[in-house]
């Protein structure tokens, strides 16, 4: 094989990997918000390492804290509990 030549597999892996950057650049906010809460409410029933629990700890934080700025029009100002949604000051989970 030449030198820098790569294989078919890696070719069709890069364009892949090609489209799916293109195709989450172009997603809407909704769409992408809407991914980004499936895959957090997925993660909860698969076995996860410490720190892929921290990742999608941060995305649910993340897309939460995103939908009360869209709400408010600003950054809350205290963060949601996962479970029930109430601000945590006033949580009784």
């Amino acid at each position: 094989m030449q030198r820098g030549a790569t294989t078919p597999d890696a070719r069709s892996a890069a364009g892949a990997v090609a489209r799916l950057k293109m195709n989450s650049v172009l997603m809407k906010t909704a769409e992408l918000t809407k991914l980004l809460w499936r895959a957090v409410n997925e993660s909860d029933e698969a076995p996860l390492t410490e720190a892929e629990q921290w990742l999608y700890t941060e995305i649910h934080v993340a897309v939460m804290t995103y939908e009360d700025f869209v709400l408010l029009g600003q950054l809350p100002r205290e963060r949601r509990c996962m479970i029930c949604g109430v601000p945590v000051s006033r949580c009784c989970c």
